[in-house]
This record gives C-alpha cells, structure tokens and sequence, in this order.
C-alpha cells in the first residue's frame, strides 16, 4: 500500500513539475500575437462599409454571407454566430456575442474555438473610417481593428488587423494550433462585405436591360429587330450574348438567349459565361435551385437586393447547362 501511494506521489510530483516546467517556458513565449494583417478594396462607399463593422446587425450580415459563400464559408475559420449582448445596436458601446462553432474545423484548433465563447465590445468607433472591437473569449483576448480608407466616390480599401492579448502563460502555446490560413477566412468575411455593399440598394441589369428600361428607347437602338408590344425579338446582327428574345413589363424583366440556327433549330449559350458573369458583378448568388420540370433538369440561381431579384435560369442539354433566361423582378 505504501508502494502504490509512494508511486502515486511521484506520478503526482511529475505532473506538477511538468505544468511548472510549461508555465515557466510559456513565460518565454511573447504574450501578444499578431493574427492576422490582410484587406481588401471594396466598390462601395466607406460610410456603406462602416456601417457593416460598426454594428451588430451588420456583422451578424458579415458572418452569415461569408459562411453562405461558396455553401462552405471561409477555410478553416469556424462560422460566428453573432448575438446581441446589450448597449445598443451601433457604435461605442455595443456589445456581442462571438460564439464559433469549430465542429467544421477538425482539428486542435476547432475544438479549441469550440471552448471560446467571446464577449466583444465596440470600443472605438470613428465614422466612417475606423472601428476598433475587444473581444474576450476567456483565455484570450483579441484586439480588432478595422480600417477604411476612401479611395473614391464608391470605392473603399479594407485594412483587417488584429492581435492577440495570452496572459496566461500556460495557454500560450495555443499560438502553435492556430491555423496558418486563419488569415484566409478573414479573407471570406471581406469578400462577404463586398458582395453586401454591392446588393444594398443597387439595381439589377444585364447586357443594359433593367426594370428602368424604357421599351421605346430600347427598340430605337434595334432598328433591325422585330418590336411588339412589351417585347422585341432580337434581330441575329444585332443580337449581344446570345440574346434572342428582351420582354419588358410593369413586373419583370426577361431577357431570352433563344436563336436559331441555319436549320432553324433553337440555340442556347452555355450556362457557365453567363454566371460568372453575373458573379463578377453582384457577387455569389445568395440561392441555387435544382429541379425537374417534365423531363428536363433545370439549375435556377438567384440573386437579390432590398428591392429586386435577378434570376439566372438554366436546363441541361447535352450533358451541359444552358442558359434560357436572365429575368429581373421587383420585390415587395
């Protein structure tokens, strides 16, 4: 019995010797460290861009646009759930909640993110160029900073840094778990805010159409084409990106890629151009819907704003999408 106990004591004594050994090397360890230092330009105005950093509704866009990117959100950065802790919705003052899931991570470092549930606070706000957030998740604490610069009447350069504060010398090895492409899921969450800036308020168009196309002034550019009412069939000279068909009403907008060829046969550009396209100019669709109809798949995205919809509509044909229509709505 005394065997056991004193060899219970030296198990005891090298564990503790052991936590002393790392506390007394985690004292060597730099207590601050940098996280990350990246940015980006963003094609809106910089008081369109504050607003996203400078409140809790609009992180709660940022994190959630940049986890619906792509349907997987930012590499190795866990998805953010934000919540309301108090203090007002803008500005100094207003409190988050910073809960990361890092079950997607799978490794160290998520079950780590797991454990952290922060506490963040807006402790500098200077409109519309600079938005300081602390967040304290517990063992360690992050210095947020987000800088804007105007670089134009609707362009703003992005500048995302941030640090962080390990007291505790025992959980400075943490910085060893931390991923190295932690700074490309900063990353996301910009290229979210871009993608929200560039919806807010803007109008939809493709090839020049929109909902604020008058029909008559669009007919005198297509001397060549086929004018009814409420549509116009595109002349083949005349026609840019395939456009066949332009149907313009007091609720939608329909562009139509239908030609014909020698044997007047219908043809349809391929899907892919289109949407890119579209992605390059509006950002990621914020929906995609596959389904049949009859016999035929069809592949819909869609893209929306505050006041309209634009649908991209494809069916496959020859193991390919096509696209049949571009169509824009009002919404509301």
């Amino acid at each position: 019995m005394r065997r056991v106990a004193r060899r219970a004591g030296k198990v005891l004594f090298v564990m503790v010797a052991a936590v002393a050994l790392l506390a007394v090397l985690g004292l060597l360890l730099p207590r601050n460290v940098e996280l990350v230092d990246t940015g980006a330009t963003i094609e809106a105005s910089s008081s369109d861009v504050f607003r996203l950093f400078n409140s809790r509704t609009g992180q709660q866009e940022l994190w959630t646009r940049a986890w619906s990117r792509r349907g997987g959100g930012p590499s190795r950065l866990p998805p953010m759930v934000i919540t309301d802790l108090g203090g007002g919705d803008a500005g100094v003052g207003t409190r988050l909640g910073f809960f990361p899931d890092g079950r997607r991570m799978g490794s160290i470092a998520g079950a780590l993110s797991t454990m952290a549930r922060g506490q963040g606070e807006i402790v500098e706000s200077e409109p519309p160029h600079r938005v300081v957030i602390d967040i304290d998740f517990g063992f360690v604490t992050s210095h947020r900073t987000i800088e804007l610069e105007s670089v134009g009447a609707a362009t703003t350069r992005v500048r995302w840094s941030e640090s962080l504060d390990i007291a505790n010398p025992l959980v400075r090895y943490v910085r060893f778990f931390l991923p190295d492409s932690i700074a490309e899921g900063f990353a996301g969450v910009l290229a979210g805010a871009a993608e929200i800036t560039r919806a807010v308020g803007q109008s939809f168009s493709f090839a020049g159409v929109s909902l604020d196309t008058d029909l008559e002034s669009l007919a005198a550019t297509l001397p060549l084409s086929l004018r009814t009412s409420g549509y116009i069939r595109v002349a083949p000279e005349e026609s840019t990106h395939h456009i066949g068909s332009i149907e313009i009403g007091p609720t939608r907008v329909r562009i139509g890629f239908e030609l014909r060829d020698e044997a007047a046969r219908p043809v349809y550009p391929a899907c892919e151009p289109i949407h890119a396209e579209l992605v390059a100019r509006f950002g990621e669709p914020v929906e995609a819907r596959s389904f049949h109809e009859e016999a035929m798949e069809r592949l819909d995205r869609l893209w929306r704003t505050e006041t309209e919809e634009l649908a991209l509509v494809c069916f496959r044909s020859d193991e390919e999408f096509r696209v049949e229509a571009v169509m824009i709505h009002p919404r509301g």
